[in-house]
């Protein structure tokens, strides 16, 4: 309709701008998603056009599977009993059905249009990142987890974008887009920040994808003993990141101190009895947690300085005591009232929001010794209550238990929550409310309320750009989808607006860009 009227592309020109509200708004506002998404398809129904968009439509079959997922999505409402929740799932889950179809039945970009978007996401992650880190050392005492450093969506989605960020940045300066020293500042930012960032799921999806890179690109050369000296290098850098993995996980922190229990000391300098657990192995860097122990005494310390209940909870769900035995052990100091005249008012802080140890928010280090230690103080106690490893295994067990009642249909979009809740008073876990979850694997998620049809559907949606070209050998492509694959593994991606968002778009711009030759070296 505009073409005509202003003799110009103005629906492509919309349809630009609509791309990049949504490459922009994944990582800043989901007001701005919305409104990308709302343009995106006003501006499509008012170009009209419609026999062009139905001969792509009718050749585009991935196209069918989208359009078949959510239509069963509202099938599944039959055998739902919560019509409430499955009706705001399927409004939740909206941009699954418009993003792809849009752009898949939409005159397709340009190769500089595509590198244009690229660039507005890279230059949007640059100022996410940057402000966040900005304000995380502005505001590092007043943290109470690393995960609030990101301020506009979730540190588990934005990890997946900053992961997409470093390797589309990889893949520009090796096509020798824009200034590449640019390029190679701005991938050495990303990394650091995803270092930081300290999200386990954003370190396994780094390695994954710089194992992918490293086999394409190598791949690519024409020179067979460069090829063969690369390989060389990518082989030595793949082991020294596992052979530094396994050193943090096997040795450190597990040298626990030696102690000749004989020689503990029985009283406090107040003549009040210690306690030792001496057949403990609970440590913290290294030093035994359950050893000169004066509860009466840091009790009492605890009740002056914090409001909180000394038998109760910290803010994370774990016993505060515990985390308090814990974090004071880490700074080498006995549980009695001289070690705790030591901790400050952000060492009384941090014991509150539930850290055990006052290295906090260190980096990929802390992180690997912390999900040790969560293994560990699970198999002394049993509790898994704060310890995410532990909890998204229980997550994973429930799902399982869910899925052999209900493998063929599912249980319906609207009741995957309230089965969930129902298997958790089954299973008798304990668990805490607030902790019992989903599956956190949405290849599991959509099985179960969507049966085994939902899951041949979004299997289909991954293998369908291989099954069109079985030679396709595309780096963005690869990167990709094996980037959500991973995610899909270790998370619900597709349950809040946002994920369904940053899948749907990035799944169109790569399957339905144009085509992009390969770097020649």
């Amino acid at each position: 309709m505009f073409d005509k009227w202003l003799k110009l592309p103005a629906h492509h020109y919309l349809h630009l701008t609509a791309l990049a509200l949504l490459i922009v708004g994944v990582s800043i506002s989901n007001v701005i998603m919305s409104i990308g998404s709302i343009w995106l398809i006003a501006n499509w129904l008012i170009e009209g056009q419609f026999n062009d968009k139905l001969n792509r439509f009718k050749k585009t079959k991935v196209l069918w599977a989208f359009i078949a997922l959510f239509c069963f999505s509202a099938v599944t409402l039959i055998w739902s009993e919560n019509i409430t929740y499955g009706v705001k799932d399927l409004r939740i889950k909206l941009p699954f059905l418009i993003i792809p179809f849009v752009i898949g039945t939409s005159k397709p970009i340009s190769k500089r249009e595509f590198y244009w978007l690229i660039y507005a996401f890279l230059g949007s992650i640059l100022i996410t990142s940057a402000y966040n880190y900005i304000q995380y050392l502005t505001n590092i005492n007043s943290y109470q987890d690393i995960r609030e450093m990101s301020h506009f969506i979730s540190h588990v989605r934005y990890s997946i974008l900053i992961n997409l960020g470093i390797f589309f940045t990889y893949y520009l300066f090796l096509k020798r887009k824009f200034n590449r020293i640019i390029l190679l500042l701005l991938g050495l930012w990303f990394i650091f920040y995803l270092y930081k960032s300290q999200t386990i799921n954003g370190y396994g999806l780094f390695i994954i994808l710089f194992i992918l890179s490293m086999v394409y690109w190598i791949n690519q050369f024409k020179n067979k003993l460069l090829k063969r000296g690369v390989f060389i290098g990518v082989l030595l850098t793949t082991v020294g990141l596992f052979s530094t993995f396994g050193y943090i996980w096997f040795w450190s922190p597990s040298e626990i101190e030696k102690v000749d229990v004989s020689k503990l000391e029985l009283y406090t300098a107040n003549n009040n009895g210690y306690y030792h657990i001496k057949n403990s192995q609970i440590a913290e860097d290294g030093k035994l947690v359950y050893i000169y122990i004066s509860e009466k005494e840091c009790h009492k310390a605890w009740s002056k300085r914090s409001k909180m209940d000394f038998k109760g909870l910290d803010k994370k769900g774990q016993n505060l005591e515990g985390t308090l035995y814990r974090y004071m052990t880490s700074k080498a100091l006995r549980k009695d009232s001289i070690g705790f005249l030591s901790l400050t008012d952000q060492d009384i802080r941090n014991v509150e929001s539930g850290f055990p140890n006052y290295k906090i928010n260190a980096g990929l280090i802390e992180k690997i010794r912390d999900l040790k230690l969560q293994l560990h103080t699970f198999k002394a106690n049993g509790n898994p209550n704060g310890h995410s490893l532990i909890q998204r295994q229980i997550h994973l067990e429930t799902g399982l238990d869910i899925l052999k009642s209900h493998w063929l249909l599912g249980v319906g979009i609207g009741d995957v929550q309230s089965i969930f809740n129902k298997q958790y008073l089954i299973n008798q876990t304990n668990l805490l409310p607030e902790n019992q979850h989903r599956a956190h694997n949405q290849f599991l998620t959509i099985w179960i309320s969507h049966g085994i049809i939902g899951l041949l559907l979004i299997v289909f949606i991954f293998i369908y750009p291989f099954l069109v070209n079985l030679t396709i050998c595309d780096y963005l492509l690869c990167v990709v989808l094996l980037a959500f694959v991973f995610s899909f593994i270790w998370q619900d991606v597709l349950e809040t607006q946002a994920g369904v968002t940053i899948f749907s778009l990035f799944y169109s711009l790569v399957v339905f860009k144009p085509s992009i030759t390969n770097v020649k070296n």
